[in-house]
């Protein structure tokens, strides 16, 4: 932000130059300045009006994303601390619909499309192989080819998954607020009896 300063210019009187008969121009009056420093030296003129201040915002190039949790980029740590920061949390963590879903073979679709989209929207999913429900085939090679956990989860054993989350559990990282934000999010979706089910195998889901 620049700050500038205009300076009013008194009109001439009728039929003469700029100045003529205008006593405010030329020598300047006798300053009563007592040598001692004066804090607003300089801010006003020596006619004593107070002139406006004329302020330029400098607007920068918008970031685009597709939602705000991308505009933080997409392996960045999200800082909870900020206000606007936690918010993305709340809206990662909301319910996938207001009706809950069951883990019957006729109720998986619909979650898997509703949880795609919630996937897309904080980066869960991303393009390429960003994202932690892109599972690495190899997970020494994390940006290698990977397999989609929504779409071809039955291609992908458990184990393998378990050994990929091993890759980063415990650490400061994006790919472990991720994680539980997606866990946080399935666990108000689901009905009671689906988690009572999902809970019965929980060793061999979570990794310590």
């Amino acid at each position: 932000m620049v700050s500038t300063r205009s300076v009013r210019v008194q009109p001439p009187s009728e039929g003469g130059p700029v100045g003529a008969d205008d006593p405010s121009v030329g020598d300047p009056p006798p300053s009563d300045d007592d040598g001692e420093d004066d804090d607003d030296a300089g801010t006003e003129p020596s006619n004593g009006s107070s002139l406006p201040a004329q302020v330029v915002c400098v607007h920068q190039t918008p970031r685009f994303s597709i939602s705000p949790s991308l505009s933080q980029g997409r392996r960045a740590i999200l800082d909870y601390s900020i206000p606007k920061i936690a918010k993305l949390y709340v809206s990662a963590t909301k319910p996938l619909s207001k009706t809950e879903f069951d883990i019957k073979a006729g109720a998986l679709t619909p979650l898997l499309s509703s949880l795609a989209l919630r996937a897309r929207e904080h980066g869960w999913h991303g393009h390429g192989s960003n994202g932690i429900l892109k599972i690495p085939n190899n997970i020494t090679i994390p940006n290698g080819a990977s397999k989609s956990l929504i779409k071809e989860y039955g291609q992908i054993s458990l184990p393998h998954i378990r050994n990929y989350v091993g890759t980063f559990a415990n650490t400061k990282t994006r790919e472990v607020q991720d994680d539980e934000a997606l866990y946080q999010c399935l666990k108000v979706s689901l009905t009671h009896e689906a988690m009572a089910k999902i809970n019965l195998y929980e060793t061999e889901w979570t990794v310590a």
